[in-house]
């Protein structure tokens, strides 16, 4: 499975599990490739992680700009 969610992350998956990953571009060749930055055991906790994630890194002023 691979479903992007935004111009920043994108979800995969293998057997075992979820991976949310960073999409970032090779500045040489301008290819985008994809960094994995936490994994999780179902969709419902990579949801409250993404969540979680964008809070922490973000000033938020209101709950609709999650």
């Amino acid at each position: 499975m691979k479903l992007k969610i935004n111009d920043n992350y994108t979800i995969t998956s293998d057997t075992h599990c979820y991976i949310l990953n960073k999409i970032l571009f090779n500045k040489k060749t301008n290819e985008e490739y994809l960094q994995p930055i936490s994994f999780y055991k179902s969709l419902d906790d990579l949801t409250l992680g993404l969540i979680n994630r964008e809070i922490r890194t973000h000033d938020l002023e209101c709950v609709n700009e999650i």
